[in-house]
């Protein structure tokens, strides 16, 4: 099924050209110009970001470069996302991939840079935060530890219950269709 419906978008997407894909793109973000787009505005800034990717796949990196300054800068300034945030990141990289097509290898650099020190950052905040919820055991991990030391067959015998229910369950499901068809 997968497949199939991955072949009919392709088969959908091969039988218009690029300019009309582009146009359609184009036409959706027409509402929301790139530099009024807010960081409030989640529906314009997905299709900004799709419109991004069929600029980069049809080769268009100058259009795609300039879109993607923008969404890097509105997602930096979200105080959900910020500039370490795996969406940040991704436009980065799109934003990085666009460059190095133009040959502007310096700023691709820089980008490259930018992209490296938010990975940093993240992998930082991901130690804190992962320290700092096992610290207040707000992800009862110690409980976890200490139901395992003190029951350590505690899972096998949850499932093996859970399975005889479900069979005891289909047990009786049987026997009332045996009774409807039998008398």
């Amino acid at each position: 099924l997968v497949f199939f419906v991955s072949y009919s978008m392709h088969v959908i997407f091969n039988s218009f050209n690029r300019s009309d894909l582009i146009k359609a793109g184009e036409a959706s973000v027409r509402s929301t110009p790139i530099d009024s787009l807010r960081y409030n505005n989640e529906e314009a800034i997905r299709d900004y970001s799709c419109l991004v990717s069929l600029y980069l796949h049809h080769g268009m990196p100058v259009r795609a470069e300039y879109t993607l300054r923008k969404l890097v800068k509105v997602r930096a300034e979200n105080p959900n996302f910020g500039p370490n945030h795996a969406e940040t990141i991704l436009f980065l990289g799109l934003l990085y991939r666009s460059l190095k097509s133009q040959h502007k290898f310096k700023k691709a650099a820089q980008v490259r840079e930018r992209i490296s020190r938010a990975e940093r950052c993240q992998r930082s905040d991901d130690d804190s935060d992962l320290f700092g919820l096992c610290s207040k055991d707000q992800c009862k991990a110690i409980d976890f530890v200490v139901d395992m030391i003190v029951d350590p067959s505690r899972k096998e015998r949850k499932e093996e219950q859970d399975k005889a229910f479900k069979v005891e369950q289909s047990r009786k499901y049987w026997l009332e269709v045996r009774r409807s068809f039998f008398g």
